[in-house]
């Protein structure tokens, strides 16, 4: 009887999507607990899970040992047949977990090495028989059918013949896919997995062993993750030493800050005779406005007042009686009695 569990990620016929099930019972069920754990630094400082690396539609191998646990997956399984029914792309997700035991461990080696040659030639035999092993049920799941999946699982205990080294402690090794894909498929067939290991950027080795041992895919979000998530075997397309890349960054930044290039444009020197010239024009400016405002203002032009004719004298109980306007008039205003 297997020691281990097998899970499957697909979709559905209808809109009950994507999500994960047990393969021995067929129910549906949370992502395994390693898949959980956030062990991943992420650009924003906080904590990802081991499918932050990755694009999990993408061809991928994940392989994890944590508290006496390993778990291997191997994503972007393409089932042709359920895509050309649901009328676009369906992938499938492996999922293998158990005790990390020497029987196990050399299963799990198999299953790795049987996915490099997957993610190497885009299609083989793990592929096909994943797709055949699960099918829509109904509208609203998908059901996998546990008998097919597991013979295929038990051959490959015995195909690649797994040699487990009584000395497994290695450096780690991260590299494109094309310079370490081989010599990955050898060292696991040889030796196993590491038992502990000395990440990146680490003086001490990993002595519990526990961690990311395996992690491929074509392209990463970003180029120095596997080291930073101190992977023992990483292989992508675009992997980069953190170190290289910061240094890259920075000439970048000289590039585009001219101040901080090794030969800076020298500032422009002043004309000697500029300062005095503006001293000038300043003083002429402010003796300017200074006599506009000092300039005497012309007073307001006064009414005119006319003298009163002697002919407008009337009587008034026989005394005469001068009779003077209310207002004064000028010139221009007319007399009223």
């Amino acid at each position: 009887m297997a020691n281990y569990q097998i899970y499957i990620k697909s979709t559905t016929l209808d809109q009950t999507g994507i999500h994960w099930r047990k393969a021995e019972d067929n129910e549906r069920c949370e992502p395994p607990k390693l898949l959980l754990e956030r062990c991943v630094p992420k650009e924003d400082g906080n904590m990802g899970t081991v499918n932050y690396m990755i694009d999990t539609n993408a061809p991928s191998l994940i392989l994890v040992r944590h508290q006496n646990q390993l778990l291997i997956q191997v994503t972007g399984l393409y089932s042709e047949a359920r895509s050309d029914q649901k009328g676009r792309k369906v992938f499938n997700t492996l999922v293998l977990q158990g005790e990390d035991n020497e029987d196990n461990e050399k299963l799990f080696c198999s299953l790795a090495i049987s996915a490099l040659d997957f993610i190497s030639r885009h299609h083989n035999n793990l592929e096909q028989k994943i797709d055949e092993s699960v099918q829509f049920d109904g509208k609203d799941k998908f059901k996998i059918n546990v008998e097919k999946i597991s013979s295929f699982i038990d051959r490959l205990k015995t195909k690649y013949g797994i040699q487990l080294s009584a000395n497994r402690n290695s450096d780690y090794s991260i590299e494109k896919i094309e310079q370490g894909l081989k010599e990955l498929q050898e060292m696991l067939t040889k030796n196993g997995l590491p038992k502990s290991w000395k990440p990146w950027k680490e003086e001490k080795e990993k002595e519990d062993g526990d961690g990311i041992l395996i992690a491929v895919t074509k392209n990463l979000i970003d180029g120095g993750i596997f080291h930073k998530a101190g992977v023992w075997c990483g292989l992508a397309n675009n992997v980069a030493d953190p170190k290289e890349q910061k240094e890259s960054t920075n000439e970048i930044h000289k590039e585009s800050n001219p101040t901080c290039t090794e030969n800076p444009k020298k500032p422009t020197k002043t004309n000697p005779n500029a300062i005095p010239i503006l001293i000038l024009i300043l003083v002429v400016i402010t003796v300017a406005i200074g006599l506009i405002w000092m300039r005497p203002q012309e007073p307001e032009e006064q009414p005119q007042i006319l003298p009163i004719p002697q002919e407008l004298i009337a009587p008034n109980g026989g005394k005469q009686t001068l009779i003077r306007p209310t207002k004064e008039i000028n010139s221009k205003t007319f007399l009223s009695y």
